[in-house]
């Protein structure tokens, strides 16, 4: 009759175990040998992506090359009014909390990401010249102050039209000051010219 008893591998014999982290070191040096682009999300990015479902409860994000975000929780209730005007295949903005929870999931705020959101419909206006009727709200030397979406914004001098461009003969400072201070309280027709989120710098023109 066959023997058909296997052998035991003796400790000797058998293959050395890799462990879980070369393993993964190894397929992560094969990944950038190949020239595939490695992204790494920590907690603070600010990442744009997109609405795949919005709950009760729960709002998920495709987060476009980074895997699926959700926000949950406090987030929903704190930020309600954004929510409401958001369904699925909606872009936003999102800050990361937790790179990766226990579902593998990527936690998200909606609230660190309220000021970028802003931003961005501030850099959509510059894109598409919209114009924007916004109050004077106070004079400097070099220009005049406004606010679009709750941003300060600086209207210069030379960004005035020629109606509302201040004349004066000797170029004094202190009469071109009262001559910006009459139009504040007045509604201009302005177009944003820079929006930079960076330096928080807003400014617009009449021309």
């Amino acid at each position: 009759m066959e023997d058909t008893t296997q052998t035991a591998q003796t400790p000797t014999e058998q293959e050395p175990a890799i462990p879980a982290a070369a393993a993964q070191a190894q397929t992560m040096q094969e990944l950038i040998s190949s020239g595939v682009e490695i992204k790494v999300l920590k907690p603070g990015d600010m990442v744009e992506g997109t609405l795949i479902s919005v709950g009760k409860n729960e709002v998920y994000v495709d987060l476009e090359g980074y895997g699926v975000g959700v926000v949950r929780g406090r987030e929903l209730y704190d930020d309600e009014a954004t929510l409401a005007s958001l369904k699925a295949g909606d872009k936003i903005f999102v800050s990361v909390v937790e790179p990766e929870n226990k579902e593998g999931i990527v936690e998200l705020s909606l609230r660190q990401a309220g000021q970028e959101r802003v931003w961005q419909t501030l850099r959509q206006k510059l894109e598409n010249k919209e114009v924007i009727r916004t109050k004077i709200l106070e004079a400097n030397k070099g220009g005049l102050m406004v606010e679009i979406n709750n941003v300060m914004g600086f209207l210069p001098v030379s960004q005035l039209s020629l109606d509302h461009y201040p004349r004066v003969e000797d170029g004094d400072k202190g009469k071109i000051l009262a001559a910006l201070n009459q139009y504040v309280g007045q509604m201009f027709d302005v177009q944003i010219i820079t929006a930079d989120s960076d330096e928080e710098k807003l400014i617009v023109s009449e021309k």
